[in-house]
């Protein structure tokens, strides 16, 4: 074995790959499936992606971690008490991301056809700040 050297090339396609999979915390998203996809179609798509990931075959940066992420993926996904925890986790987290429109406190003192009886900008302040939003 002497004289001999390993090649640790790899394609832009190998790249890309890796690269999607390390952008996205989302299962479904990284075994490209949708969320009612049925368990055949997810251990499908991770032996597709497994493959293209393999790290005997795949030696870009960064393969290892999203072969055994792709793992970590189909295992709570084909797993039916997995995956519907993973489903609330994930519905609480999108949640999360919404934000609520800004609501100001209600207020009863002034109504909307007085409050634009002055047209000076400190009473319009004013009443914007008390303005009732119903």
């Amino acid at each position: 074995m002497t004289g001999e050297t390993s090649s640790l090339e790899y394609t832009a396609e190998q790249l890309a790959v890796v690269e999607r999979i390390s952008e996205t915390d989302n299962y479904y998203d990284i075994l490209c499936v949708r969320r009612d996809a049925p368990t055949r179609e997810i251990v499908q798509s991770y032996k597709k992606i497994a493959i293209k990931l393999h790290p005997d075959k795949n030696h870009a940066p960064g393969s290892g971690e999203a072969f055994k992420i792709v793992g970590k993926a189909v295992n709570v996904l084909r797993n039916e008490e997995g995956r519907r925890k993973y489903d609330s986790d994930l519905f609480v987290q999108e949640l999360g991301t919404f934000k609520r429109p800004f609501q100001p406190p209600r207020s009863h003192k002034s109504s909307w056809a007085t409050s634009y009886e002055s047209d000076s900008d400190e009473d319009f302040d004013e009443k914007a700040r008390n303005f009732p939003y119903y």
